[in-house]
C-alpha cells in the first residue's frame, strides 16, 4: 500500500512541477493561482517526506525474514492499533487535498485564460460546474465505505476488524472441500 501512495505522490508532484514555474501575471487570479500550486507542492513534499520516513520505521522495526511472519505480523499490527492507522488516515488526506489545490489553480488558470481571450466565460469542459467534481467524489466515498459497512467490514470497540461470518475461516474452509 505503501508503495502506490509513493507513486501516485510521484506522479502528482510531476504534474505540479512541469506547471510551476510557468508565468501566470498576466492573469487578475495570478496570486491564487500560484498559491494554490505553491500549497499543492508544499503538501506533495509532505506526502514524500512522511512515504520515506514510514516506510524506513517499518523496515527497521518489522521483522522482514520469512521464517518469522508471525512476529511481523504482530509487530505490525501493534504499530497499527497504537496509531499507524491515523498515519494511513493522513496519507489520503494529503492526496486529496494537494489534489484538490492542484485542480484549482487550473480551473483558475482556464478562468482567466478565457477572460483574457474574450470567448466568454470557461464552460468547466464536461462537468459543466466546479462543482461537480467534488459531489461526484462525496457520493462515490459515501457509496464505497456504505458497501463496506454493508459487508460487515466494520470495527469493533477495540479497533480490531470484525470479519463477517460469511469470511470466517470455518466457511473459507467449507466452501474449498
Amino acid at each position: 500500500m505503501l508503495q502506490v501512495y509513493a507513486l501516485l505522490s510521484g506522479l502528482l508532484l510531476s504534474m505540479v512541477g512541469a506547471c510551476i514555474f510557468e508565468d501566470f501575471d498576466k492573469f487578475n487570479k495570478a496570486t491564487e493561482i500560484y498559491g494554490a500550486l505553491f500549497g499543492s507542492l508544499e503538501l506533495l513534499f509532505l506526502l514524500v517526506v512522511i512515504i520515506v520516513c514510514l516506510y524506513l520505521y517499518l523496515m527497521r522495526f518489522v521483522t522482514q525474514e520469512k521464517r518469522q511472519d508471525l512476529l511481523a505480523e504482530k509487530q505490525a499490527h501493534s504499530w497499527w492499533v497504537s496509531g499507524g492507522r491515523w498515519i494511513f488516515v493522513g496519507l489520503p488526506i494529503l492526496v486529496l487535498y494537494s489534489s484538490w489545490l492542484f485542480r484549482m489553480a487550473v480551473t483558475m488558470y482556464f478562468e482567466c485564460k478565457f477572460d483574457t481571450l474574450g470567448d466568454g466565460p470557461f464552460d468547466y469542459g464536461c462537468m459543466k460546474h466546479w462543482l461537480t467534481l467534488p459531489i461526484v467524489a462525496f457520493l462515490a466515498f459515501t457509496t464505497i465505505h456504505k458497501s463496506f459497512h454493508t459487508a460487515g467490514w466494520v470495527e469493533d470497540q477495540n479497533g480490531h476488524m470484525a470479519i463477517p461470518e460469511s469470511m470466517s475461516e470455518d466457511s473459507c474452509s467449507e466452501d474449498s472441500s
